[in-house]
């Protein structure tokens, strides 16, 4: 009997609410966890988010870089050698600086096609900006020993003979136009200066969307900076020169610098701003000669693409 009693107080005196004995959540209690788990998560997504962001940003402004760096390099290279003759050999074939066509020459973006020159390079109506034509002579007979490359980077030998020296000068030729799948590049159009050699073209930077030219023009006084122009003021101050004097007249020949400018774009939606900026290319001192002078952010093709714009002036080291 005392044993009976005993069990039936334990089981009076026993706690109804231990935890032990809980099986389950509340509804408040539930949502309330949900809730806060739902801020978790979206705060977790909004990090998420603005890091790959921020890592896109990242990515594309030192894809632009190297585009610049890359494309720049190679267009020096072409602008130093231009009008290269190779001197250190007696028996190289070259022919005289009066009678040949200028070494450098170019097109505004409205593609005139100039007609006074002996110039034989292909089509480029399909290019969206300004056309640079480097032309120079080659190194090592009878094939070369690249010393001197064309925009592809590849060799450009001797003429054989003086009387074929002005068509078989190597060339590099500039211009930007959209590669197959409507991305716009930078493209080299190239000859080997071998005789009846074909031009072959080849993208060498993707994402340079606008390029400009302008040619500092000697100005005959040595306290004077050479006077920029553009493509086409040079050719309407060629235009009283007659045709039996345009090579040796010309003021392409007169050319002692040339300065380079272009828009370049990343290949990834990274840049969240609106779109209400300007670029002037190539500069707001330059841009009412220009062909393409200022170009809204808002007229452009994939606006959410991080853009800069590059310039850099290059001093010819050689007669043009």
């Amino acid at each position: 009997m005392k044993k009976l009693v005993s069990i039936k107080l334990s089981i009076k005196h026993r706690p109804t609410h231990s935890h032990c004995f809980q099986q389950g959540l509340t509804l408040v209690e539930l949502l309330i966890a949900t809730t806060l788990g739902m801020f978790v998560i979206l705060a977790i997504t909004a990090l998420v988010v603005a890091s790959k962001a921020t890592h896109s940003i990242q990515n594309d402004a030192a894809l632009i870089q190297d585009t610049a760096r890359f494309a720049l390099d190679n267009i020096s290279r072409s602008i130093r050698q231009a009008g290269y003759i190779n001197l250190d050999r007696e028996d190289a074939a070259f022919i005289s600086t009066e009678n040949i066509s200028p070494a450098i020459i170019g097109l505004d973006a409205s593609h005139s096609r100039i007609n006074k020159h002996d110039l034989n390079f292909p089509d480029v109506s399909k290019s969206s900006g300004d056309v640079l034509v480097l032309r120079f002579f080659g190194s090592g007979k009878p094939t070369s020993d690249n010393t001197v490359l064309n925009c592809a980077g590849f060799g450009v030998p001797e003429p054989t003979s003086d009387d074929s020296a002005g068509d078989q000068r190597g060339s590099s030729i500039y211009y930007v136009a959209n590669e197959a799948d409507n991305e716009p590049a930078l493209f080299c159009t190239y000859s080997s200066g071998e005789p009846n050699s074909t031009f072959g073209t080849a993208a060498i930077a993707r994402g340079v969307e606008s390029f400009q030219v302008l040619y500092g023009i000697d100005t005959s006084s040595a306290a004077d900076s050479p006077q920029f122009l553009t493509a086409q003021a040079i050719n309407a101050q060629d235009s009283g020169i007659v045709e039996a004097e345009i090579n040796r007249k010309t003021y392409w020949k007169r050319i002692t610098a040339v300065k380079i400018v272009m828009l370049i774009r990343g290949a990834e939606n990274s840049h969240l701003d609106p779109p209400t900026g300007t670029y002037n290319v190539p500069g707001k001192s330059y841009s009412n000669a220009m062909s393409t002078p200022r170009q809204p952010e808002v007229t452009l093709t994939n606006q959410k693409r991080l853009r800069k714009m590059v310039s850099r002036t290059f001093q010819l080291r050689n007669q043009s």
